[in-house]
């Protein structure tokens, strides 16, 4: 069984995986950016810590605060609004409610 080293404890592994979640988020995949945040989270205090994952964390907490912004604002707006939009909204519903 190969020993693993835990990639937090590198400059270099941090760099790459805070990159490669950060860029993930933007795929449609916003819950990398939380996971980004909670991950590095406890490294955001120390003076060594490079620029650039503070950086992509920094980033990553703000992408994933407009995205689910954005998504609670357009539940809201659907839940009060589905039947405006006829078909469309019956079909977006999973459980139609009853009249």
């Amino acid at each position: 069984m190969d020993f693993q080293p835990d990639i937090r404890a590198s400059k270099k592994g941090q760099k790459k995986v805070s990159r490669y979640l950060f860029i993930g988020g933007f795929f449609l995949l916003p819950w990398l950016w939380v996971v980004n945040v909670l991950f590095f989270a406890p490294f955001l205090r120390h003076p060594r810590t490079p620029a650039e994952v503070k950086a992509n964390v920094a980033g990553s907490a703000v992408g994933a605060l407009v995205f689910f912004a954005g998504f609670v604002a357009w539940a809201v707006w659907y839940s009060y609004n589905w039947q405006d939009l006829g078909v469309t909204g019956e079909n977006l519903l999973v459980d139609l409610p009853k009249p």
